[in-house]
């Protein structure tokens, strides 16, 4: 590919992840799921794999039911060959209960953000594949849920 063709192509992969974040996590429109995501897409989260756009797209539709308000800040973007990475920072509010690895805990109408970073892998256009890797424990604490020793 010519050095154009290259930059083209990181940036309408960055331009899709950016509309991810801003459309379907952020506003939760699960309806363009379909339009950034292959059919047989592979979402690797810290606490469950999720596999094929039926099971994402269902997955997206339960944001809304678990945070009263969620919004993005991408703080980077990188694009290279066939991937893009980025790191994020997640400010929410959540409706009752915080699931992560460590447990389930009560939060209801706790404020929280956490970083995180995530790498898209895109095949045809769309992503095919994300890892999702977060500051779970830095949740916890935010959310007042744990707190650090002293």
């Amino acid at each position: 590919m010519e050095t154009d063709e290259l930059m083209e192509t990181d940036e309408l992969m960055e331009t899709i992840v950016r509309r991810y974040f801003a459309e379907v996590l952020d506003l939760g429109n699960s309806g363009v799921v379909s339009e950034l995501f292959t059919a047989d897409c592979k979402i690797h989260r810290p606490e469950f794999e999720i596999e094929g756009i039926a099971n994402f797209t269902r997955f997206i539709a339960g944001v809304p039911k678990a945070f009263s308000s969620f919004e993005t800040t991408l703080h980077d973007l990188f694009g290279s060959e066939d991937r893009v990475a980025v790191r994020l920072t997640h400010r929410c509010t959540v409706r009752e209960n915080l699931r992560s690895r460590l447990g389930v805990f009560p939060a209801a109408n706790q404020p929280v953000s956490w970083d995180a970073i995530a790498i898209f892998r895109f095949q045809d256009g769309r992503i095919c594949e994300e890892w999702v890797n977060r500051d779970e424990l830095g949740m916890l604490i935010n959310a007042g849920v744990m707190s650090t020793s002293q």
